[in-house]
This record gives structure tokens, sequence and C-alpha cells, in this order.
């Protein structure tokens, strides 16, 4: 999956040309500014369309770590917190 924005430059710009080149589901040949582009539009979405799976894979990979290190850090904090306490290396002050 690739965005439309990866190949702004090579595609026509207009909405209507956009669509329907890519619902054509053929081959297309584009040459422009000296290079060569041989494209063929399998599937696509539209804009406010779930995303595919393999196209936010990564990110909800890289969500999913951060969270399980954001709860690592939170029990880490918690435990240090409890250990000083019961060494009595931190004081608490009441009101």
């Amino acid at each position: 999956w690739y965005k439309v924005a990866r190949f702004e430059g090579i595609l026509p710009s207009s909405k209507s040309q956009l669509q329907s080149l890519v619902k054509a589901k053929d081959y297309k040949y584009v040459k422009k500014d000296g290079k060569e582009y041989f494209m063929r539009f399998i599937n696509y979405l539209s804009k406010g369309e779930q995303s595919p799976f393999e196209l936010v894979q990564k990110q909800i990979e890289v969500t999913l770590i951060n969270n399980r290190k954001m709860e690592l850090l939170k029990t880490m904090k918690e435990d240090l917190y409890r250990e000083s306490v019961v060494k009595e290396e931190i004081e608490i002050f009441k009101k």
C-alpha cells in the first residue's frame, strides 16, 4: 500500500483523472521528467475509509510497545517508592 502523495507529480493532479486511472485496473505507463513508470492499481481506498492492516501494522506495533514501556515504568516507579518507604529512605510529611 502506498499513499497518493508518494506519487505526487507523476499521477494526474485532478481528482477525476486520478479516479479513472485507479479504477481502470490495467497497467499504466507514465513517462515524466526523463523517468519511466510502469504501474498497476490493484486496490485503492478513499480518504476516510478504514486503513488496511498492512499499512498501519508498524504504527500499531510501535503504539503497543510504547504502552508496555509506560506500564513498566509506572510499575518500576511504584516499586521504587514502596521499597524506599520500607527502607525508610523517604519521609512522608502531613499537614
